[in-house]
């Protein structure tokens, strides 16, 4: 019972991230498996845009998507083995 009330927890809590508008930077950095040095550099870099809300900053998930598309694509480890 309590193993069924825990999944619907997550699967709940996965839904309602995944249609955020925004995001914190915490929630970003998680969300993709950063740091805050290498989050920040993001920013500072452009490739990752943040807006401001007041005093509050947030990435909007139309622009955390655009930057996950536009990274490179990973080779696999049988790909990377042959030569190319």
């Amino acid at each position: 019972m309590f193993c069924e009330e825990q999944r619907i927890a997550e699967i709940t809590l996965l839904t309602e991230s995944s249609f955020s508008l925004a995001h914190t930077p915490k929630a970003v950095q998680q969300r993709i498996g950063v740091g805050s040095t290498k989050f920040y550099a993001l920013l500072k870099s452009g490739q990752l845009k943040a807006r401001k809300i007041g005093r509050r900053t947030v990435i909007l998930d139309s622009d955390l998507c655009e930057f996950l598309g536009a990274l490179p694509v990973a080779l696999t480890i049988a790909s990377a083995g042959k030569g190319a």
